[in-house]
């Protein structure tokens, strides 16, 4: 459908085991997992330094990471998704690369899922000359989206895999979109603090109830 080759798959796959690898450096262990660094040719919106210091704002997070191997920082941009949770040889979290110029196109279904959440974070949001949505991030709002949802999504899964997957299964999309509401509403102005984030052209109001 025109306007619509580049739509991104912004509610991540779920892949029941390891994806090849690309270009990866030796992971760099904290506190009982794992960081690595794959891919090449996209804009990381985030570093191994900042995802820890948010992973340190999750309540319980040494619980929450139990069985957590790795977490990789994928610079190769993904028509698939922005992100996926693998298990069960390794289980990890991967987050991907934005385009350079931190421009999404959102599927029409996702955006109008997550319309609330990219104005929270203050994402410019526009449409292309079909009519479909254009969202335009900076540098702040990239980060805050794949912190505050991607990687949490991500974490749902894990999350119902060691509470109620009995280690087999990951849960569905819904947990883990529901997972990630939740979490993003406990940290919300603890994040805003740490990382000094003024989202533009939003007051700044909590996140609803999932």
């Amino acid at each position: 459908m025109a306007g619509c080759t580049n739509n991104r798959k912004t509610t991540p796959k779920v892949r029941n085991g390891q994806v090849q690898k690309k270009n990866r450096h030796a992971p760099t262990r904290l506190n009982s997992f794992s960081f690595g660094f794959i891919g090449s040719g996209g804009r990381l919106a985030t570093t191994k330094e900042e995802v820890w210091k948010f992973l340190r704002l999750i309540p319980d997070w040494k619980r929450v990471s139990s069985d957590l191997d790795i977490i990789d920082l994928n610079a190769e941009v993904s028509n698939e998704a922005d992100g996926w949770y693998e298990y069960p040889q390794q289980p990890g979290i991967v987050l991907n690369a934005f385009e350079d110029d931190l421009r999404t196109f959102p599927g029409q279904d996702y955006f109008e899922q997550h319309q609330a959440l990219f104005r929270r974070l203050g994402v410019d949001i526009q449409e292309d000359e079909h009519g479909y949505p254009v969202c335009q991030f900076d540098e702040d709002s990239a980060k805050a989206f794949q912190l505050l949802h991607i990687l949490l999504h991500e974490l749902g899964h894990h999350h119902y895999r060691i509470t109620r997957g009995r280690g087999r299964f990951a849960g569905d999309e819904k947990y883990a979109e529901n997972y990630a509401l939740k979490m993003e509403r406990m940290i919300w102005k603890r994040y805003c603090e740490v990382f000094a984030f003024r989202p533009r052209h939003s007051k700044q109001a909590e996140p609803p109830k999932p």
